[in-house]
């Protein structure tokens, strides 16, 4: 294995750009609803079956299809909220806990399943895994999926007894819990404890309790003695290191970037049997990957010469790596699955994600760079419609839910349908994002409404300056977190957006004194002490500053409400959207309001995209048509009266 790995990655340009192409039709809503109708593919440990969810119009259900021959067998029940994972070659599991044998058969659909943490270890039983039950601190339980798994017989079952505030376990190749992650009593900080046996107690090892915030344990190796974690390089990006447990000593890095994170963005490629580390994956501007393994890397050479200008992704391997699937896709194409076998030298298509999408109808996506007003590099991505040109575009600016989290380059459905419309996407990952190290996101902590606002409007800015888009015709629409800062930016500049789109935004950052002991750490160190920062926070709530918009604005209330982490209470929450509307009325500035208080907006029990979701995207699409028309002459934002 090579060790000590540092990568730098230049970027690609929009002078990259083919020449235009076509302008695309205008498709139906329908196509962008949802990103894919199969998924998940996973290869059994022989190589010898595919399994892999599929949606044939009537729900989510897994399939099962033979190697050789190419036979499926079909297994009814609801494949949604699970991977499929195989615990031996014969049986497997997936969606809520249901499982089954790889020929259809013995099949077991209990209410109730413990978490999946581990499965196929030594000792293990073809039909069992290690999983966790109780809430937030769990416990350690073996399950065998053949049993009828009833809550009264749990206990019999228990492997480990939670000795405090565990969150995550760790499990070496034999099966044995040796490393977990313990919170503190406020959820902000994390720490690892292990034990040297069954009968050993818990300890701390040197150097990985709390006071160490900078490190953050992910696996163990298969004989148990090295824990994988990763922290700060010198360089000031996340990268992964290894730790002797016996020793208690840091040992060597196994992988770093001078410029980007390697987690928790990226993750390791892992050997199935042995848990040796084959190669990475990580995400600088498009997600790349280093292979240490030969083998591996010859293959992955040889895909990207037979699939070209695609990011080939391996996604699942045999025990012995001579069989594996293959996801090829890029930014405007959801990908195909492929199969390989490394003996015969041969790959095969198996099934595209999205049969309905023709990547030529779709847009491409570029990563960008441009510096904020203050100086900061700010990285993102922009998409140009098809057959239009990059210049004198309508654009709309979409930043991304979740301010720890950030935007990739990868098919995103909700971009392609505003690309098909025709107008540019300039998606900006903005202070508090992560990949580009812990300095970069803990810049924006309690700052929300600030310097990452900033960075939104310089970068749109930016467009203008590159001649991209038409100033006279700019959105900015967001969903959640999104839909905040969609609100802050059209009170903050009101001449530079033409209208807004909210998408579950919340309207006021303050909480009610009820509700503060329910806020946990996190919320008070990356938005604010409800107490402490009470000002700044109502300071940052768009319902204070309503008598700076202009622009029209669609609001949009829905469960990316009612599911907003930093949501104390949904009732809460509706009764600030109510008094933003309200607001709105008393200062006489237009919007318009799509209330679906309650109403499911993701995918329902059987893995069907709602008529919630596509009403939304065809509210979205009419208000975007009304403000920002493509066919006639560009108009300046309104001037309120």
């Amino acid at each position: 294995m090579k060790l000590g790995i540092y990568l730098g990655l230049g970027f690609a340009c929009l002078a990259e750009a083919a020449a235009p192409e076509v302008i695309p039709p205008r498709l139906p809503i329908e196509n962008f609803s949802t990103s894919h109708n199969v998924g998940n593919p996973a290869l059994s440990p022989d190589g010898q079956t595919i399994a892999y969810e599929i949606n044939r119009g009537d729900g989510w259900v897994l399939a099962l299809q033979d190697w050789a021959t190419g036979k499926i067998v079909i297994c009814p029940y609801n494949a949604t909220g699970g991977d499929p994972t195989w615990l031996s070659n014969e049986r497997i599991l997936y969606g809520r806990g249901a499982s089954v044998d790889r020929n259809g058969k013995n099949g077991r659909y209990p209410e109730y399943m413990p978490k999946l943490i581990a499965a196929r270890f030594s000792g293990a039983k073809p039909s069992e895994f290690l999983g966790v039950e109780g809430t937030r601190h769990h416990n350690v339980i073996v399950v065998n999926t053949l049993d009828e798994l009833r809550p009264d017989i749990q206990f019999s079952r228990r492997r480990v007894a939670n000795p405090g505030n565990v969150i995550g376990w760790m499990v070496d190749g034999t099966g044995f819990v040796r490393a977990a992650v313990e919170e503190d009593e406020g959820g902000g900080k994390t720490r690892v404890i292990v034990r040297a046996n069954e009968a050993a107690p818990w300890v701390v090892p040197k150097g990985l309790d709390f006071a160490n915030d900078k490190i953050r344990a992910h696996w163990l190796s298969a004989d148990g003695r090295l824990l994988y974690f990763s922290r700060v390089t010198p360089e000031g990006t996340w990268g992964v290191y290894s730790y002797d447990l016996e020793k208690q000593q840091e040992k060597e890095l196994i992988i770093g970037h001078t410029k980007f994170d390697i987690l928790p963005d990226g993750a390791p490629f892992l050997a199935p049997k042995t848990r040796e580390i084959l190669g990475f994956y990580y995400v600088t501007d498009k997600l790349r990957v280093i292979w240490f393994d030969p083998q591996m890397g010859a293959v992955q050479a040889a895909l990207d010469q037979i699939l070209p200008h695609r990011t080939n992704t391996i996604t699942s391997v045999s025990d012995d790596l001579q069989r594996m699937i293959v996801l090829s896709w890029s930014a405007r194409d959801p990908g195909v699955y492929y199969r390989f076998d490394l003996e015969k030298k041969e790959l095969k298509p198996v099934l595209p994600k999205a049969p309905w999408i023709r990547p030529a109808q779709m847009a491409d996506c570029f990563p960008i760079s441009y510096r904020a007003r203050d100086g900061q590099l700010i990285h993102g991505y922009l998409t140009l419609p098809t057959g239009r040109g990059p210049k004198d575009l309508p654009l709309v600016v979409y930043p991304h839910d979740f301010p720890w989290e950030r935007d990739q380059w990868v098919y995103d459905p909700q971009v392609q349908l505003l690309a098909n419309r025709g107008y540019a996407v300039l998606q900006v990952n903005y202070r508090g994002s992560s990949g580009y190290g812990p300095s970069f996101q803990e810049s924006a902590y309690r700052r929300i409404g600030r310097e990452m606002q900033d960075d939104i409007t310089d970068g749109t800015r930016w467009t203008i300056e590159q001649g991209i888009s038409d100033p006279h015709r700019i959105a900015i629409l967001g969903f959640g977190f999104g839909g905040y800062l969609a609100l802050r930016a059209a009170e903050q500049n009101p001449q530079l957006y033409h209208c807004a789109i909210s998408v579950g935004g919340r309207t006021d950052w303050t909480i009610k004194k009820e509700y503060w002991e329910s806020l946990d750490d996190i919320f008070k160190q990356r938005i604010g002490d409800p107490e402490k920062d009470a000002v700044e926070l109502a300071d940052n709530s768009p319902v204070n500053h309503v008598g700076s918009l202009q622009a029209p604005l669609l609001l949009i209330f829905t469960d990316w409400n009612v599911l907003n982490v930093y949501n104390p209470s949904p009732r809460e929450d509706y009764d600030y959207f109510r008094a933003f509307t309200k607001a709105l009325d008393q200062a006489k500035k237009p919007y318009e309001v799509l209330d679906k208080h309650m109403a499911h907006m993701g995918s329902d029990d059987m893995g069907n995209f709602s008529k919630t979701k596509i009403e939304l995207l065809t509210r979205i699409d009419q208000f975007l048509s009304q403000h920002m028309p493509m066919d006639v002459s560009a108009q300046p934002p309104p001037t309120a009266k």
